[in-house]
């Protein structure tokens, strides 16, 4: 199973590999791959072994905030300039 997740509270790259190699530890996951640029994480796993409360938790005691992505996240729906058209009433 495919799984994306929003991540908050990184501050570099070596956030996003810390937060990858504690997910990888885990038993069932066969991948991930971690984003400090756009805030998340894209984790693949056997849901016979573990499930995404586990991953989240492994996340949140890393110290970062951690949440199931959206179906249809906004921020890719809108775009790279969606957000700041959003924010200064751009149309």
């Amino acid at each position: 199973m495919k799984e994306k997740f929003v991540i908050k509270n990184m501050h570099c790259t070596s956030c996003a590999k810390l937060i990858e190699s504690a997910v990888m530890d885990m038993d069932g996951v066969s991948k991930a791959s971690v984003s400090y640029q756009n805030e998340n994480a894209e984790i693949e796993y056997d849901p016979s072994k573990t499930n995404k409360e586990a991953i989240i938790k492994t996340i949140k005691d890393l110290g970062y905030e951690a949440s199931k992505a959206a179906t249809g996240d906004s921020r890719k729906r809108e775009g790279r300039g969606g957000l700041f058209n959003k924010l200064f009433g751009r149309k």
